[in-house]
């Protein structure tokens, strides 16, 4: 819905420009700006995909591969840094904690 809204208001301006007339270098200014914006959101775009999916194209080892809960629990652990799977002490002691026991 929100691409849709945004192709809306590029035709929009477009057709605000025809009506209007003005001169040819503000129909080029715009369609450069539209044009980096544009670059930029695919970029991002690709970039977030990868970020989400790209792992599904990676080679895994296959005892991970094998057990679809092992791999949420790292995929987990891996956007979260881990948070939940230190101990209690580890968490209050600090990343300076001696663990000699």
């Amino acid at each position: 819905m929100g691409y849709l809204v945004i192709v809306l208001s590029i035709y929009n301006i477009y057709k605000g420009l025809s009506i209007l007339q003005p001169g040819s270098s503000w129909k080029i200014a715009y369609s450069t700006v539209i044009g980096a914006i544009g670059l930029f959101a695919i970029v991002m775009e690709i970039l977030q995909f990868n970020k989400r999916w790209g792992g599904l194209w990676w080679k895994k080892p296959e005892d991970i591969e094998a057990d679809p809960n092992v791999m949420k629990i790292l995929q987990f652990n891996k956007r979260w840094g881990g948070l939940y799977w230190k101990k209690p002490e580890d968490l209050e002691a600090g990343p300076t904690a001696s663990v000699d026991v």
